[in-house]
């Protein structure tokens, strides 16, 4: 179990419990200092000593395993617990996930180095999730560390179509333990929302008839980006989004211009101008959730 924060003096036994036994049961041993993952120099719990510092049993109240979830990348994928978690020191193997095995709690470190995207995503979808807490037992501290090539991004919306059709939504990207602290060194973004299409246009005066196509909306920023829309709207990319498409003019008859698509999961603009429209200007799609808690 977690070991016990104070009271009567530790026991060895009940350190073992927690982080299993080292060679020729070492109390030296414990003074771990490992890399795992982007993870440098990990102790085997917070404020344990490590290398040639001194250690004492009661460096052990209140600690708990650490565990180590290696996250390389992925598509709408749920952190693997299996062959990807390592133990910090090694001494034991890694415990199921259920209350008994659990004894009390555990630190979990979700380590993201790859790239997670959002392929084939719907608007309610994310492109990590950690698990929610009936996946990880009571007692479960998380942190989330997120190093410099670590990317969490949800899908773009794409640009609305001419002739005022509304940009699509973005997606989502991390879903997370709720209580956990986040670490980022990387991305993590939402899908931005597809800028909205222009109106096409027409003005009719006795016989004189004049059309004007509107302008496509940008596709919103994510992995995949979303799509410009058809009449010019230019599609989007990782962190930006594209460019609306100005409307078309042909003398009294001015087509809406297309909005841009969100960048950094913002949302889309909304198309806007235009003169003698057929229909009404569409609207920017929404951008996604950055990130939530379970």
């Amino acid at each position: 179990m977690t070991i016990k924060s104070s009271g009567s003096s530790l026991s060895f036994t009940e350190i073992s419990n927690e982080f299993g036994t080292p060679p020729n049961k070492n109390l030296g041993a414990y003074r771990v200092d490992t890399d795992i993952g982007s993870l440098s120099e990990l102790a085997l719990d917070s404020d344990i000593p490590q290398g040639d510092d001194p250690i004492s049993f009661s460096d052990f109240y209140g600690k708990k395993l650490n565990i180590v979830v290696k996250c390389t990348g992925g598509n709408r994928a749920t952190a693997p617990y299996g062959d990807n978690a390592v133990v910090v020191g090694g001494f034991k193997n890694k415990p199921s996930r259920n209350a008994s095995a659990w004894q009390g709690g555990k630190k979990i470190f979700i380590n993201v180095t790859g790239t997670y995207s959002s392929n084939d995503a719907s608007e309610s979808e994310f492109a990590l999730k950690t698990g929610n807490s009936d996946v990880w037992p009571l007692g479960t501290d998380m942190v989330i560390d997120v190093s410099s090539d670590g990317q969490i991004v949800g899908r773009g919306g794409n640009g609305g179509n001419v002739s005022g059709g509304n940009g699509g939504n973005g997606s989502n990207g991390l879903r997370y333990l709720s209580g956990a602290v986040i670490n980022n060194s990387g991305y993590i973004s939402a899908g931005g929302g597809g800028g909205g299409g222009g109106a096409d246009a027409e003005q009719n005066d006795w016989g004189d008839k004049n059309d004007a196509e509107g302008g496509g909306g940008g596709g919103g920023n994510g992995l995949p980006a979303g799509s410009g829309g058809s009449g010019g709207g230019s599609d989007g990319e990782l962190t930006n989004g594209g460019n609306g498409r100005g409307g078309g003019s042909d003398s009294e008859a001015e087509g809406g211009d297309g909005g841009n698509g969100g960048s950094n999961g913002e949302d889309g603009g909304n198309a806007s101008g235009g003169r003698n429209k057929k229909e009404s200007n569409g609207s920017g799609g929404e951008g996604g959730k950055a990130s939530e808690a379970y």
